[in-house]
Protein backbone atom coordinates (compact mmCIF):
# COMPACT_ATOMS: atom_id res chain seq x y z
CA UNK A 1 0.00 0.00 0.00
CA UNK A 2 1.64 3.36 -0.88
CA UNK A 3 0.78 6.73 1.37
CA UNK A 4 -1.99 7.76 -1.03
CA UNK A 5 -4.09 4.79 1.20
CA UNK A 6 -2.79 5.92 3.99
CA UNK A 7 -4.26 9.96 3.74
CA UNK A 8 -7.40 10.72 6.30
CA UNK A 9 -9.77 12.62 4.33
CA UNK A 10 -10.97 16.00 6.14
CA UNK A 11 -14.48 16.77 5.31
CA UNK A 12 -14.92 20.27 4.22
CA UNK A 13 -17.02 23.07 5.81
CA UNK A 14 -20.68 22.78 5.46
CA UNK A 15 -21.25 26.22 6.45
CA UNK A 16 -19.08 29.45 5.36
CA UNK A 17 -19.64 33.09 6.58
CA UNK A 18 -18.90 35.36 3.35
CA UNK A 19 -19.89 38.91 5.76
CA UNK A 20 -20.61 39.29 9.28
CA UNK A 21 -21.78 42.95 10.94
CA UNK A 22 -23.99 43.71 13.92
CA UNK A 23 -27.28 43.42 11.85
CA UNK A 24 -26.68 41.08 9.35
CA UNK A 25 -24.62 38.01 8.16
CA UNK A 26 -24.22 36.62 5.16
CA UNK A 27 -23.29 32.46 4.42
CA UNK A 28 -23.37 29.93 2.32
CA UNK A 29 -24.52 26.25 2.68
CA UNK A 30 -23.12 23.47 0.63
CA UNK A 31 -23.87 20.13 2.13
CA UNK A 32 -23.46 16.93 0.00
CA UNK A 33 -26.24 14.02 0.06
CA UNK A 34 -24.17 11.86 2.03
CA UNK A 35 -22.66 14.48 4.31
CA UNK A 36 -23.58 13.27 7.99
CA UNK A 37 -25.62 16.46 8.48
CA UNK A 38 -27.22 16.45 5.77
CA UNK A 39 -31.09 15.27 7.26
CA UNK A 40 -30.51 17.19 10.59
CA UNK A 41 -27.59 19.97 10.47
CA UNK A 42 -28.96 21.45 13.89
CA UNK A 43 -31.44 24.57 14.62
CA UNK A 44 -31.04 27.87 13.21
CA UNK A 45 -28.43 29.46 14.70
CA UNK A 46 -30.13 33.46 13.18
CA UNK A 47 -33.01 34.52 12.25
CA UNK A 48 -32.47 33.94 7.98
CA UNK A 49 -34.20 33.86 4.56
CA UNK A 50 -32.48 31.50 2.37
CA UNK A 51 -32.18 31.59 -1.32
CA UNK A 52 -32.03 27.55 -1.94
CA UNK A 53 -29.66 27.04 -4.99
CA UNK A 54 -30.75 23.31 -5.25
CA UNK A 55 -33.74 21.59 -4.41
CA UNK A 56 -34.55 20.05 -1.10
CA UNK A 57 -37.56 19.51 1.50
CA UNK A 58 -37.58 21.12 4.36
CA UNK A 59 -40.30 20.14 7.47
CA UNK A 60 -40.26 22.21 10.11
CA UNK A 61 -40.51 21.22 13.61
CA UNK A 62 -44.67 20.39 13.71
CA UNK A 63 -44.87 21.09 10.18
CA UNK A 64 -46.13 19.69 7.07
CA UNK A 65 -42.68 18.65 4.44
CA UNK A 66 -42.21 21.33 1.30
CA UNK A 67 -39.72 21.51 -1.41
CA UNK A 68 -37.65 24.18 -0.93
CA UNK A 69 -36.12 24.99 -4.97
CA UNK A 70 -34.66 28.47 -6.71
CA UNK A 71 -37.99 29.70 -6.82
CA UNK A 72 -39.07 29.83 -2.73
CA UNK A 73 -36.86 31.70 -0.44
CA UNK A 74 -37.26 30.12 2.94
CA UNK A 75 -37.51 31.85 6.59
CA UNK A 76 -36.38 30.24 9.97
CA UNK A 77 -36.24 31.60 13.52
CA UNK A 78 -33.37 31.16 15.56
CA UNK A 79 -33.59 28.23 17.09
CA UNK A 80 -36.01 26.77 14.61
CA UNK A 81 -36.08 22.79 13.99
CA UNK A 82 -36.27 21.46 10.64
CA UNK A 83 -35.32 18.32 8.65
CA UNK A 84 -33.80 18.26 5.37
CA UNK A 85 -35.24 15.68 2.20
CA UNK A 86 -32.73 14.82 -0.47
CA UNK A 87 -33.83 15.42 -4.06
CA UNK A 88 -30.89 17.29 -6.28
CA UNK A 89 -28.05 14.79 -6.34
CA UNK A 90 -25.83 18.24 -5.28
CA UNK A 91 -27.42 17.72 -2.07
CA UNK A 92 -28.11 21.38 -0.32
CA UNK A 93 -26.47 24.68 -2.13
CA UNK A 94 -28.11 27.40 -0.25
CA UNK A 95 -27.58 31.11 0.23
CA UNK A 96 -28.33 32.73 3.50
CA UNK A 97 -29.18 36.24 4.93
CA UNK A 98 -28.81 36.54 8.83
CA UNK A 99 -30.04 39.43 10.66
CA UNK A 100 -30.03 40.34 14.10
CA UNK A 101 -33.59 39.84 16.17
CA UNK A 102 -34.36 43.43 16.49
CA UNK A 103 -33.88 44.12 12.97
CA UNK A 104 -36.22 40.69 12.14
CA UNK A 105 -38.68 42.07 14.48
CA UNK A 106 -38.79 45.27 12.90
CA UNK A 107 -38.90 43.77 9.73
CA UNK A 108 -42.21 41.93 10.62
CA UNK A 109 -44.05 44.28 12.09
CA UNK A 110 -44.87 46.09 9.00
CA UNK A 111 -46.91 43.03 7.95
CA UNK A 112 -48.01 41.86 11.84
CA UNK A 113 -48.15 44.81 14.12
CA UNK A 114 -48.64 41.98 16.99
CA UNK A 115 -45.11 40.40 16.47
CA UNK A 116 -43.92 42.11 19.94
CA UNK A 117 -46.83 39.83 21.74
CA UNK A 118 -44.43 37.15 21.00
CA UNK A 119 -41.02 35.76 20.25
Amino acid sequence: MGAESNRVQVPQPIERILFQSDLVTLGEFRCAREHPRFTDSGPCTDHCFVFPRTAVTIEHEHARPFVANPNVVTLYNRGQRYLRGAISPQGDRCDWFGVEAGLARDVVRRFDPTVDERA
